[in-house]
């Protein structure tokens, strides 16, 4: 019985997204480490992964200014 998503092993799933996707990884990030960005970059056909290096797992609110302007370069190319 899965106690919560992060539980959940979605690896199979991933080769069959079709919609644009970023990953945004803190190059800090414990939780979730580059490596682990990286594994599901690879894993998701056509995907974009960036690395903000100086977060960790909260980017967001961490660096806001970086990882906006991810969000929005790559909603520019799309």
């Amino acid at each position: 019985m899965l106690r919560s998503m992060a539980e959940a092993d979605l690896r199979k799933v991933l080769p069959t997204i079709q919609v644009p996707t970023l990953l945004l990884c803190g190059g800090r990030d414990v939780r979730s480490s580059p490596a682990v960005a990286q594994a599901i970059h690879e894993a998701i056909p056509h995907s974009k992964l960036e690395t903000l290096p100086n977060s960790s797992h909260q980017s967001n609110m961490e660096t806001p200014g970086p990882f906006n302007d991810a969000v929005l370069r790559f909603l520019d190319d799309h």
